[in-house]
């Protein structure tokens, strides 16, 4: 009996139905189809109380590539659900912003830590991008 549960369990967890599935888009898309890009330390984030539950994660922007002249603070929202950042105060993170403020793995949206190679290599191309456009 203990083995079946087990089984059962873990038949229930190895689901694909949760995974998030985003497609392969380049950052230069994902830049292009954002209506705000910002390296951002967050501040803030709240659980809204709704059907939705939403995320309303409060940041300041420590680097601004679209549009360059943005606010120093900023509020964005993201729901719980596999394909969302889970964004932690204190962290930071590059954040894809669409036109409904809201922001997801699928829209391009990452940890950036300051020490990771690949976060550096996004805010270098990031940066090229900006400087490129202006």
């Amino acid at each position: 009996m203990p083995r079946a549960f087990v089984f059962l369990m873990l038949m229930m967890c190895s689901s694909n139905a949760s995974a998030c599935k985003c497609g392969n888009a380049s950052l230069d898309a994902m830049y292009e189809r954002a209506a705000s890009v910002a390296y951002v330390q967050v501040t803030s984030a709240e659980l809204m109380p709704g059907e939705q539950e939403d995320v309303r994660v409060s940041y300041k922007v420590l680097e601004a590539f679209k549009p360059q002249a943005s606010g120093k603070t900023g509020i964005v929202f993201e729901d719980t659900s596999n394909c969302s950042v889970h964004m932690l105060p204190g962290y930071t993170y590059i954040l894809f912003i669409d036109d409904r403020n809201r922001t997801s793995r699928c829209e391009g949206s990452e940890m950036a830590l300051e020490i990771s190679q690949p976060a550096q290599k996004s805010l270098a191309r990031l940066r090229a991008i900006r400087d490129k456009r202006k």
